[in-house]
Parts: C-alpha cells; structure tokens; sequence
C-alpha cells in the first residue's frame, strides 16, 4: 500500500499540483532573482570603484599572498598591483583616461 493511503491522504493532482508546481518554481525564481540583486547592488552604489582600485585594496589587505599561481609564475597581490599599474592606461586625479605619451 502506497505511504499516502496509509497515512489518509491522497496526494493532490491535475489542476492543484499543477498550481503548487508554479508556485514553487515561481518561489525558486524570486530566490534566485533576490540573491542576485544582493550580489549586484553594492556594484550599482559604488559606481566610481573600477577594477584597479579592487586590485589596490586587495594589494592592501592581502600583500604578500598569493594572488595568481600558475605551473610557470606566481604572483603574490602586491605584485599584481605593481603589475596593473605598468599594464594600465595613465589615469590623472579625477579618474579620467588621459592619452598615453607615445
């Protein structure tokens, strides 16, 4: 005898199972969408924070941990620092790309 029939109950079917299906998926949906809104907000509030400033503060916090491991190099965050800085674009005090002298 099937568990729902001994229990007295029968599991629900045709059109309420179809509507609990699309309530729970429904419900999933909104989870997922709320967890990415979390994730994205702080990016909209600060929109002035650019990569190389992460890469900054990260140099800051972690120094001489490594960053970057691969079989031929690692980089620890300061170096990645000091490297995004070679590698970027000149940047005058008000964060607006200037051109680079070539």
């Amino acid at each position: 005898m099937p568990a729902d029939q001994r229990r007295g109950t029968t599991p629900p079917s045709g059109r309420s199972m179809q509507f609990i299906d699309r309530i729970v998926g429904d419900a999933r949906y909104l989870k997922g969408a709320l967890r990415t809104l979390k994730y994205v907000t702080p990016i909209a509030q600060h929109r002035g924070r650019v990569f190389p400033h992460v890469i900054d503060e990260l140099a800051e916090k972690y120094q001489d941990a490594p960053a970057l491991l691969s079989d031929r190099e690692r980089f620890t965050y300061r170096e990645r620092a000091e490297r995004s800085h070679q590698e970027s674009a000149p940047v005058d005090q008000n964060d607006t790309l200037t051109e680079r002298p070539e």
